[in-house]
This record gives C-alpha cells, sequence and structure tokens, in this order.
C-alpha cells in the first residue's frame, strides 16, 4: 500500500485564534491566499498528504470555500501556533516535515523557526529557512550590514531611535490629505524611515533629505532602537525569489518581478507585480540575484530579495538590494502560475539538479496573491 508523507503546513494568522480575530478581512484574504496555494502544490505530489494548522473561524473559511482536497487533514488548534507545538499531545514524528508561513514582525517567524528546529522537532525536516538566517533578515539594519560584508550593493542605512523617528516623521513628504493615488517620487532627496522588523510597507514614511543631511544623521547603533533611516533610491522597484536546495541541491533563483507600489492617501502600499520584470531590467537584477545566492550558501526554504534598479549616469541599469525576506512572499502566487514544474516538489527538494522550466507568457498577481496568466 502506498504511504503519503505527512507535512504540517500552517499560516502563522490563520493558525492563530486572536491573531486572526484582530486582522482585518483583506489580510485574512491574503493569507487565505498564500496557505492554499503552498497547500495545493504539496497535493499534487503523489507521496505527500499535508495536515493544516488552522485556528476554529480559519477552518471555517477554508473548508466552506472548496480550496483545500479531502485528503488534506485540518488540525483545528484554539491556541497560538507555539503553544500547539509544544503540548505533550502532540507528536513530531507523526510528521516528516514542517512548513511555516510567518510574519518576521515581532520576532515572531524567528520564535517558530527556532522552536521547529530546535530538539524538539529533530525527528521532522524544516522546510523553511534555517532561524538563524531569518533571524539577521528580520532585521533591517542586520541585513544592510550582511549586503556589506558580502559586497553587494544596497543603499546606506542607520538606526534610529523612537524620538528621533518620531522627529523626522513629522515631517513626512507625503500627507494623508494628498492625492489619492500617486506613484513613487521621483527625486533622490528624499529618506525613507521603517520598523527596523517591519513586513511590506508597514510603518514606512518618506522625509525631505538631501544626501548631506542624511550624511550629518548620526548614527547611534543602539540595540534597541526599533528604526531604520535609508536613502529613497528612485528607481524600478522589483524582485525575485529563491528555493534554497539545501546541501546537495542548487540553489533556484525564479525569474526577477516588477512591483507596483504607489500612495495611496499619504501611504505607501504594495499592489502586486509582473512576471518577468522585463528585459530592460532582467538582466541586471538576475546579476545581483547571482551574487546572493553565492552568499547565501547552502539552505533550505523559500526567501525573497527586493531590489529597485537605478539608472547610472552613463544610462546604465544598476541594482541594489533594499531588503531580505526570509519567508514565503506573495509573489509566490505568481511563479506557481508561470512555473512548468511544480514548486513544491523543489522546496522538499525532489527534484533534479536541473532549473526550473518557465512559461513564455506573463504573470500579474496582486497583493493578495491572485494571479493571472497572459499568452505571450
Amino acid at each position: 500500500m502506498f504511504v503519503r508523507r505527512p507535512i504540517l503546513v500552517f499560516e502563522y494568522l490563520l493558525a492563530n485564534p486572536s491573531a486572526w480575530h484582530s486582522a482585518s478581512e483583506s489580510m485574512r484574504i491574503e493569507a487565505a491566499t498564500m496557505l492554499t496555494a503552498v497547500v495545493q502544490d504539496l497535493e499534487r505530489l503523489e507521496d505527500v498528504r499535508p495536515a493544516v494548522l488552522l485556528s476554529p473561524s480559519a477552518a471555517n473559511m477554508l473548508r466552506s470555500s472548496g480550496r483545500l482536497a479531502s485528503t488534506t487533514e485540518i488540525i483545528v488548534s484554539y491556541v497560538e501556533p507555539a503553544v500547539w507545538l509544544q503540548q505533550p499531545s502532540r507528536a513530531p514524528a507523526s510528521f516528516d516535515a514542517t512548513f511555516v508561513v510567518a510574519p518576521e514582525c515581532g520576532g515572531v517567524l524567528v520564535s517558530l523557526l527556532r522552536l521547529l528546529q530546535s530538539d524538539l522537532w529533530r525527528s521532522t525536516c524544516s522546510l523553511n529557512v534555517p532561524w538563524a538566517m531569518a533571524e539577521v533578515f528580520s532585521d533591517k539594519y542586520w541585513t544592510f550590514q550582511w549586503l556589506e560584508r558580502q559586497r553587494i550593493r544596497t543603499p546606506e542605512t542607520k538606526t534610529l531611535s523612537d524620538a528621533r523617528a518620531d522627529e523626522l516623521g513629522s515631517q513626512s513628504a507625503f500627507k494623508p490629505e494628498d492625492n489619492e493615488y500617486e506613484a513613487l517620487p521621483r527625486s533622490s532627496r528624499l529618506g525613507i524611515i521603517k520598523p527596523r522588523d517591519g513586513a511590506g510597507c508597514q510603518g514606512i514614511c518618506f522625509v525631505p533629505m538631501r544626501l548631506a543631511r542624511f550624511q550629518r544623521q548620526p548614527q547611534t547603533c543602539f540595540s534597541d532602537d526599533r528604526w531604520i533611516l535609508q536613502r529613497f533610491l528612485s528607481g524600478v522597484s522589483c524582485s525575485v525569489g529563491f528555493i534554497g536546495g539545501g546541501s546537495t541541491l542548487p540553489t533556484q533563483i525564479l525569474p526577477p518581478a516588477r512591483q507596483n507600489l504607489a500612495f495611496e492617501f499619504g501611504s505607501l502600499h504594495y499592489f502586486g507585480g509582473t512576471i518577468p520584470c522585463g528585459n530592460e531590467f532582467a538582466a541586471s537584477v538576475s546579476t545581483i540575484a547571482e551574487q546572493l545566492a553565492a552568499s547565501l550558501g547552502s539552505f533550505s526554504g523559500y526567501l525573497g530579495a527586493d531590489i529597485v534598479v537605478v539608472r547610472s549616469d552613463d544610462g546604465r541599469p544598476v541594482p541594489y538590494v533594499i531588503e531580505i525576506n526570509p519567508r514565503l512572499c506573495t509573489s509566490y502566487a505568481g511563479y506557481r502560475l508561470l512555473s512548468e514544474d511544480n514548486l513544491a516538489a523543489h522546496l522538499l527538494q525532489q527534484s533534479s539538479d536541473q532549473p526550473l522550466l518557465w512559461k513564455p507568457g506573463r504573470v500579474s498577481f496582486t497583493s493578495d496573491g491572485q494571479a493571472r496568466y497572459e499568452v505571450p
């Protein structure tokens, strides 16, 4: 009799009853779309049986939507994931592998990965990046320092105290009463204030700041500074995904994507993107992606990098890595639609060392994970 390997999968918001109840409807939809994309890919593998951890409300939503196959086991939990994972009645040995989708803010992702990659769960394989790697890339200032050590081009970054961030933030270049929808500014005379452990466009503020003023900004390097200040780079926003091959297979570099970023009522928002990003920028993004892959070394799991391509004085496209996201990104929904292969097989490292195959068209995807394939 053929036995399918059980794999525990969960998304933090959907598996945490309190997080579910405090989340907006759009956040719930985005989380459900991301989770079901991965689970559906796992369901297509004949030797895998996904088991999904869900809060009661999220379980009701996904059951009624019909987005999970009847073969998928649903585990209903009334406690947060970290508590459920440590209950004596849970048997880690009953799962061959685990995969978690969680935000890096507030240390959520790192704490879950430390638990799933601890001795308590040593009998299972973690399909996420190592927790130590996630810890570095969950901190935007540590990421800046890591990129500098690897000699990978990145904008200069400084940390800010709460008081200094509030002082600079009061000079925001974009107000809620500004135009309802605006493209990113073309001026380079701006600075960006971000939460040091933020996810997506959360808490981002643009402030007027010439280069000389940025350079005069002191770098305190206090470990409790919760904000960063970066120089704004006026260019084209792109991203690229990576699937690690562990110790035996090469890292798969996914096609560069173009991001749709814009202002709405004074706040920066991410509206999805398009894969591939277009020939004009693809080569430069691919070059810096190869640098990243070489610097990352061997790892398991999925991560993404945000990149901005600017024009040099002689017109050449020059890429800069802005952030590294040590988790599944929304673009996964677009990649899986464009791929000729099953991306989950690569996450499980069941594939050969051959590169992924891609369809000839392009895919547009939204911030909530909806994707559409366009024939060339």
